[in-house]
């Protein structure tokens, strides 16, 4: 019954009580979307509900050095996930370092406090991508454009999202699209939990920037952003990224930073620990 204590607290702490970050989540994607609608209108057509998702979290195609051509860095696709770590960066180590480290020397649930912040950290996130989908799904409605998945080439190429798309008419992205940057950004979180147990809070942070910076740079299948990036799907184009390889990768990555996390918090000097 500790975990369940345990998670009670974070999710009223970590979550309820941090909704104010929510909403604020909720006014990016309204940004996100008016500026995606202006590219639309701009080009004389209407996009759909996937193709308003493939603006947000659809990245980049895939860099070659180029002369003439440099490298452009996608603005909202980092965005998104660095507002969302950003958000979920300090709840932990504030709590180690107040009310958590209390209940933990008074229960000895090292361990149990552990597995309730990952759950947290899983739960925090995923309310964000909640957010995401329902304020684009409202928006969309809104605006009486076409509640469908699916995406047209047309849309990939003026929007500049690459030059090796596969020949089809119109194609359903809805796990590429909404699965995947979900899976990265939970991997992601978990990895930067783990390390702010180690590290301070802000170098865990850089890390996470940087994995993402260089994903973004590089399509390289060691780099899981480049999953969570529907441009470089292999159902976009040829030699893109598998989808079940990116579920699987990402999920052994979770479940080796709550393994490893807990083996270090389990050693973990609460007392003598850095602020």
């Amino acid at each position: 019954m500790k975990f369940i204590r345990f998670l009670k607290f974070d999710i009223n702490n970590g979550i309820l009580k941090r909704y104010k970050t929510y909403i604020g989540f909720s006014i990016f994607i309204i940004i996100v979307f008016f500026d995606c609608q202006a590219t639309a209108r701009s080009f004389n057509t209407n996009f759909t509900l996937g193709e308003y998702f493939m603006y947000l979290y659809g990245g980049i195609k895939h860099y070659i050095p180029t002369p003439g051509e440099p490298f452009k860095m996608p603005y909202l696709w980092l965005l998104n996930h660095m507002l969302i770590l950003y958000f979920t960066l300090k709840y932990a180590p504030s709590d180690l370092n107040g009310f958590g480290q209390q209940t933990i020397y008074r229960s000895g649930g090292r361990i149990t406090w552990w597995i309730s912040k990952c759950v947290w950290q899983i739960l925090s996130i995923g309310g964000y991508y909640i957010v995401s989908w329902i304020t684009m799904l409202v928006m969309t409605l809104v605006s009486k454009d076409v509640l469908s998945l699916n995406i047209t080439p047309s849309v990939l190429l003026f929007a500049d999202f690459g030059n090796n798309i596969l020949p089809f008419t119109s194609i359903n992205l809805g796990i590429e699209l909404l699965a995947l940057p979900l899976m990265f950004t939970v991997s992601l979180g978990l990895l930067q939990l783990t390390l702010s147990i180690t590290f301070k809070p802000t170098y865990a942070y850089i890390i996470s920037a940087a994995l993402c910076i260089m994903a973004s740079h590089t399509q390289n299948p060691l780099l899981f952003g480049n999953y969570a990036m529907a441009i470089r799907n292999s159902k976009v184009i040829s030699n893109g990224m598998s989808t079940p390889i990116g579920f699987i990768s990402m999920l052994i990555l979770s479940l080796i930073c709550i393994v490893m996390g807990a083996v270090r918090f389990s050693k973990y000097d609460i007392l003598n620990r850095e602020e």
